[in-house]
Formats: structure tokens, sequence, C-alpha cells
């Protein structure tokens, strides 16, 4: 059985982070694309068609935030599993993410590489 891979948007503005979680997820299978500020994300998620967007709250341009409202506003990304990471340990941040539509919220400090790929197994299913 040929099976795609499952694909994944991150966008991540440290860059040395994105590529240890790029690298740990396509380790276990995942295809990952990169993106290292908010700028153009709905344009990239549109024809990437990720089954889940990692979206780091604290960007350079747009912020997180901001995206995650763009996101869940466009017909063709609303639908789109969103998980926001960050290293915002703030309840307010958190609420307004979950609020606007994220589907969870994970702190980066409490997230290492592995455990995200685990995360991101059992949100996926695989």
């Amino acid at each position: 059985m040929n099976t795609k891979p499952r694909k994944i948007l991150l966008i991540e503005d440290d860059a040395s982070l994105a590529d240890l979680y790029r690298t740990s997820l396509e380790s276990v299978g995942y295809e990952v694309r990169v993106k290292y500020s908010g700028e153009r994300v709905i344009d990239e998620a549109i024809k990437y068609e990720p089954d889940l967007i990692l979206l780091d709250v604290m960007l350079p341009g747009m912020n997180g935030i901001s995206v995650l409202r763009e996101l869940k506003r466009n017909k063709d990304t609303k639908g789109r599993l969103v998980y926001m990471l960050s290293v915002l340990e703030q309840e307010a941040v958190s609420k307004q993410a979950l609020e606007l539509g994220a589907d969870g919220y994970w702190v980066k400090s409490h997230t290492t590489p592995g455990s995200l790929v685990t995360k991101i197994q059992e949100v996926l299913g695989a």
C-alpha cells in the first residue's frame, strides 16, 4: 500500500529550532515545509495543503495570532488543523489563540523535538 506522507507546514522564525523540528518530523516520515515569517502563509497553506500547521506566536512582521485569524477567515484554510507553538506561557495568549480557532497551544520550553513528534502523531493518528 503506497500512502503519501502527511504534510506539515511549520512557521517558525528561529532557523535552528525550525531545523530541529523539521529533522525530527521528517525522520518519522512527515513531509515538512518551513516558513520563517507570517507573510504569505495563507498562500502557502492553500498551495501546499498541509494536514497540520504549526504556527509560532512571535514572528517578524505578521505575528502568529494575526496569521491564525487570517487562516480561520479564509474559506480554503479555515478547516486546517493549527497548533500554536510559543515561548509565551501566558494564559491570555493561549486563550486568545484557542478562541480564534487554534486546535492547541504548545509551549516550546515544555516541547522537545521528540515530544513534538509524539504529540503530532497523536493529533494526526499516525
